[in-house]
């Protein structure tokens, strides 16, 4: 997976530049309570002395460890926000899973523009259908899309109440809205009633199951094979995070999440995410080791060549003395 490598010597604004065209999100870099002096390095503005090594940042990496990172290497306090930086991102997302939360929320300040600026019939019907459905829970709204548009809205205030009363409408809607595409959207919605309190944790689990199921039952039925890497990648990390985690059905995420980065539509680099993304996370998940080793000897000298081909390098040296031990 591609990124950046920062050392105490790169100028903040260089750094900034790099990191929104890495990762697509802002880097706030902060020089006291105040922003840092962009046309200084960062040994120059940190007010205490790091460990002085360079940091490497992946797209895996989660938005909290990559600001305790540079605490610690260089003495320094920064945010992660959005590619407009008028947001903070979440600490637990990794800067992939941010940068795709960013872009879903920049679609959706351009639609309201849109509508806002050609009202219509049909834009006065959506609001009336927000507005009723705070009021009244069990209210169903038109699609997915509509819902979306809602309750993102709705979240961006962190009202928790407010919040709560869509999810009625969205355990009572979502197998109806479903489609190969919709996943994400779906899945962010959860994570959406994840955050607040107001929403008993068992009865997102419960959805959550339920949504995977529904996946799994449409692509066993369509008979998909050119499923888009990030909606696999959902679902795969997504049974782990979910604890539906039985080998059988790990077995087949992954042989879904395999066949997401070799159909003839996918992206050559997508396996060097897939191999990113399970050296980063077997530790957390141990049965992961498992599928690791199997992209290593399936892939080994795809990645190495991808990694040369790579504007930065993503294969650490131990990595590749692994994946050398394949050739």
């Amino acid at each position: 997976m591609a990124g950046i490598s920062i050392t105490g010597q790169m100028n903040v604004a260089t750094l900034q530049k790099a990191f929104k065209e890495e990762f697509g999100l802002s880097l706030r870099i902060y020089d006291g309570r105040s922003f840092a002096d962009s046309s200084k390095t960062l040994s120059q503005v940190r007010k205490k002395k790091g460990s002085g090594k360079a940091l490497a940042v992946a797209r895996n990496m989660k938005v909290g460890n990559l600001e305790e990172k540079f605490e610690e290497e260089f003495g320094l306090k920064v945010q992660v926000s959005g590619s407009d930086d008028s947001y903070l991102c979440d600490d637990d997302s990794t800067l992939n899973a941010a940068q795709q939360e960013d872009e879903r929320k920049i679609t959706r300040k351009e639609n309201k523009k849109v509508r806002l600026e050609s009202p219509t019939a049909e834009t006065t019907e959506q609001a009336q259908s927000v507005n009723e459905a705070q009021e009244h829970p069990e209210i169903s709204f038109n699609d997915l899309e509509e819902f979306v548009n809602s309750l993102y809205e709705v979240e961006q205030e962190e009202d928790a109440e407010k919040v709560a009363t869509f999810f009625p409408a969205f355990r009572q809607n979502f197998r109806s809205w479903f489609s190969i595409d919709s996943l994400p959207d779906l899945h962010w919605c959860c994570d959406v009633f994840k955050r607040y309190e107001t929403v008993p944790d068992d009865e997102i689990r419960k959805v959550s199951a339920d949504l995977y199921g529904v996946f799994e039952a449409f692509i066993e039925k369509q008979k998909i094979t050119d499923i888009d890497h990030y909606t696999a990648d959902l679902y795969f990390f997504g049974l782990l995070e979910e604890g539906l985690d039985s080998k059988a059905k790990i077995d087949a995420a992954f042989e879904i999440l395999i066949a997401s980065c070799t159909h003839e539509n996918s992206d050559r680099f997508d396996i060097s995410h897939v191999f990113s993304d399970l050296d980063d996370r077997t530790s957390q998940f141990p049965i992961l080791a498992e599928y690791y080793e199997h992209v290593c000897q399936q892939f080994a000298p795809l990645i190495l060549k991808l990694n040369e081909e790579a504007r930065r390098p993503f294969v650490t040296d131990e990595q590749a003395e692994k994946l050398n031990q394949y050739l």
